[in-house]
């Protein structure tokens, strides 16, 4: 049973909620190791903030402030993706000495010697096509040709493709949606592929109670759900803030929720965007992105794709896109038990040439909080159809429904009534 429904269980009891007392008894994660330095310090300063604050709670969160820093690429799948992946990578706590992992326990190919102190692309290209890679141990993703060009046009699809069909590596991307969907459709080279329905689809209700249990059950397997929103989490106007009393806390999670128009994300009309690669693809542009000049292919058929585009982009509006957050934790509130998500946010984005030492964290992705009414009504608007991601090193574990032992980081339990 997922901690949260044993939890609701206790409050229709009349019991207040507190994740330290379940988790203990529910949750035996791969080990009791001593923590990574950048765990105790999260564990730290997390318990010191709830301490501080007047709403009575308790969480259960992975350690998520060292995670973010990979998000390297410009794209929200990508991150996300990365992020997922750093969890379940086991050299990213190593240190020295006994703590740290050994190589032959990791299914990546490790490049232990190679240590440039940019992740470019010129970097990434020239690897074997079948092959993710990781760079150093920290943790960061090397990323080959393919898996680039899948991540950065956000292809659930593709995504699919690459890690359960062309993947020589253990890892493998579920996906939980509902179970009338069939197919996924994506492009690779300009042409159009399906990904046909298999054992990685897991049938998803899109009911409030059935999205926080499997959003549950993934962070118990000790894994990091990536979930597709529509829109934006991060914004200016900065809503999904952590509450500030008891009663924010009840009111978010009681009341319907919709987008915010801040959170939009914007992009062409899908007919306008196939004239722009058309147009791409024949030369049509006087110059490319990197200011060269090329001549047309067809100069007859570039004036009629110029033309058709000037006449339909004032009659065809811009549409809005998904979004992808990762989800690495979440708080109960003790007297009535409801939940708020730690998601992360990989707005404002980085690029490709971002420095891997110095980096400012502020700025590599948010840390939002979102009751599940907020995070369900961002699943399932405006016709989307609710899908979760879930990365995993071994099929055996969302199979069997097994803590995944990659990972060797814990989550924390705490709790602000009764400390530590």
């Amino acid at each position: 049973m997922p901690i949260i429904r044993y939890i609701r269980n206790q409050v229709s009891q009349g019991i207040s909620a507190n994740i330290t007392s379940v988790s203990s008894g529910v949750r035996n994660f791969p080990t009791m190791e001593r923590q990574p330095d950048f765990a105790r310090t999260f564990e730290y300063n997390l318990q010191s903030r709830m301490n501080n604050d007047s709403i009575d709670y308790s969480c259960f969160v992975f350690p998520d402030s060292d995670i973010r820093t990979s998000q390297f690429v410009g794209s929200c799948g990508s991150a996300a993706i990365t992020v997922a992946m750093r969890h379940l990578h086991p050299q990213r706590i190593g240190q020295t000495g006994k703590w740290l992992q050994p190589t032959a326990d990791f299914d990546f190919v490790f490049e232990s010697t190679y240590n440039a102190s940019e992740l470019t692309l010129s970097t990434i290209i020239g690897h074997e096509f079948d092959r993710p890679f990781y760079r150093g141990r920290p943790g960061y993703v090397l990323w080959n040709q393919m898996t680039y060009y899948a991540l950065t046009n956000n292809q659930i699809g593709s995504f699919l493709q690459l890690f359960n069909k062309d993947n020589a590596t253990n890892f493998r991307l579920y996906l939980h949606t509902e179970s009338t969907l069939d197919s996924l459709e994506f492009k690779e080279s300009r042409v159009k592929r399906n990904y046909n329905r298999d054992s990685y689809f897991l049938p998803l209700e899109s009911t409030e109670l059935a999205i926080e249990d499997r959003l549950c059950e993934i962070l118990e397997r000790n894994h990091l759900p990536i979930v597709l929103v529509d829109g934006l989490i991060w914004s200016h106007g900065n809503h999904y803030t952590f509450p500030n009393d008891e009663e924010e806390w009840k009111e978010r999670a009681t009341n319907n929720h919709t987008r915010p128009e801040d959170c939009t994300v914007i992009e062409d009309h899908p007919a306008l965007a196939e004239l722009k690669e058309l147009m791409n693809d024949n030369h049509c542009w006087e110059k490319d992105s990197q200011e060269h000049h090329r001549s047309p292919i067809n100069d007859e058929l570039c004036h009629d794709l110029h033309r058709t585009y000037e006449h339909l982009k004032n009659h065809l509006e811009s549409t809005t896109i998904g979004h992808a957050v990762v989800i690495t934790g979440f708080y109960v509130r003790r007297a009535g038990g409801d939940v708020l998500w730690r998601v992360i946010d990989s707005n404002p984005s980085t690029k490709l040439n971002k420095l891997r030492t110095r980096n400012n964290r502020d700025l590599q992705g948010s840390v939002n909080f979102m009751t599940t009414k907020e995070i369900v009504s961002r699943m399932t608007g405006e016709g989307r159809r609710q899908m979760i991601l879930e990365m995993t090193s071994r099929k055996n574990y969302v199979r069997d429904n097994f803590p995944d032992q990659r990972n060797l980081i814990v989550p924390v339990s705490l709790d602000n009534n009764n400390g530590w």
